[in-house]
């Protein structure tokens, strides 16, 4: 991988080619469409972090990167690399004897096929011993884990 960072941020420089990597729900055109970044167009290197926010902004990923491929002499070839934020399968409980599931999950308000972010697993625990306190439970103890499902295709 080649660092451009060293020329100037008003230099206009023509995209080679725009790879994807890392997405398996986010379809590729999707990633390509929303940063603006197309193959054959010529773009300044203060795009790139716009590109970036742009996907940022769609919420569906916990890392973006534009990695520097080629660059050959007016020409540069990147990779948008993404790390997507999971989607949630199923909540299951262990151990809640004193309050139901469907009662958690009531509260909780997380359905399947939502994509959750790296902090959700945190806020879903905290939430659970809120409820629990607000019933009186005052010594609850909760545990969280998220357990990958590697079942999805990629969808390039």
């Amino acid at each position: 991988m080649n660092c451009i960072l060293s020329q100037g941020i008003n230099e206009e420089l023509r995209l080679i080619d725009v790879k994807v990597e890392g997405n398996t729900i986010t379809s590729k055109n999707t990633i390509i469409f929303t940063s603006g970044l197309y193959k054959g167009e010529i773009v300044k290197i203060s795009e790139f972090p716009r590109a970036i926010k742009k996907l940022w902004g769609l919420g569906l990923f916990q890392d973006i990167q534009i990695l520097y491929d080629e660059s050959i002499n007016d020409g540069l070839s990147i990779t948008i690399y993404v790390k997507e934020n999971f989607i949630l399968g199923d909540l299951e409980f262990v151990g809640n004897k004193k309050i139901k599931t469907k009662k958690l999950k009531e509260e909780l308000e997380y359905t399947k096929g939502q994509r959750i972010k790296p902090n959700t697993i945190q806020h879903i625990s905290n939430k659970i011993e809120k409820i629990y306190k607000e019933k009186g439970y005052l010594a609850v103890s909760i545990e969280s884990g998220l357990v990958e499902n590697l079942s999805l295709e990629n969808k390039n």
